[in-house]
Formats: C-alpha cells, structure tokens, sequence
C-alpha cells in the first residue's frame, strides 16, 4: 500500500554526508513554520533535485507532530 504524500525507499536521502552538505551548500525557503532547503545536482552520476524540510523544535515539541 502506498501513501499518497510519501517517498520511496529509492527517493530518500539516508546518507548524513549528503544531508550534511545539503544543510551548507544548499539554498533555503522559509515558510513559516517550515523551512526548505534543496539543492539541484546536476552531476551525470546522480542527476536530481535533494530537498530537506526543517521544522522548530520550539514549535512542535514532540517528534511525531514535527514528523507528521
């Protein structure tokens, strides 16, 4: 069964290296709450679009409201 507003296994950034070098290099969006951070590769290997949304711990204290 898939969930209409979720990502694949494939579409999922699970390397911290990637995650770390998103956070520094990549270009923000802020929408409050929210704030987006992506970055376009346009490397030939792994062609794509990495993207990352941060919300407040201040905001939504536990993590299953900031997950959701």
């Amino acid at each position: 069964m898939n969930k209409p507003f979720s990502l694949s296994k494939n579409e999922r950034i699970k390397s911290k290296k990637t995650i770390e070098t998103l956070f520094q290099q990549g270009e923000a969006f802020f929408s409050y709450p929210y704030r987006l951070v992506y970055s376009v590769n346009r490397d030939a290997r792994q062609p794509g679009l990495f993207m990352a949304i941060s919300v407040p711990k201040r905001l939504f204290k536990r993590a299953h409201e900031r997950n959701r």
